[in-house]
């Protein structure tokens, strides 16, 4: 399943179950949607992004503390099947090459 949300004219997709974020990504998102700013900018993303489990790959963060993230550090590829084989239906990947590359996709 695929939540379709329209924001401001803009069409944004989101994946129902899981984010998998690199490094970068997951910083700059985690900059901006957990602040008020956010939710008083956008009010329907802003939740969803906040709720929604992220999964970061990352061999240099020490932590991921953004609500509802999970880092790994190591055995990338592994834990990326783990996923593809976990009950979740649909896992969306938002990262740069460095990171696709890392995990073996």
């Amino acid at each position: 399943m695929i939540i379709r949300v329209s924001v401001e004219n803009n069409s944004v997709y989101l994946a129902k179950d899981a984010l998998l974020l690199g490094r970068v990504t997951y910083q700059l998102l985690a900059s901006y949607w957990p602040t008020p700013s956010a939710y008083q900018d956008n009010p329907i993303l802003a939740p969803m992004l906040n709720d929604i489990t992220k999964i970061v790959f990352s061999r240099t963060l020490d932590r991921a503390e953004w609500n509802n993230s999970r880092l790994i550090k190591e055995n990338m590829a592994e834990e990326v099947l783990k996923l593809k084989e976990s009950s979740w239906s649909i896992l969306l990947f938002w990262a740069g090459a460095i990171a696709i590359r890392r995990i073996g996709w």
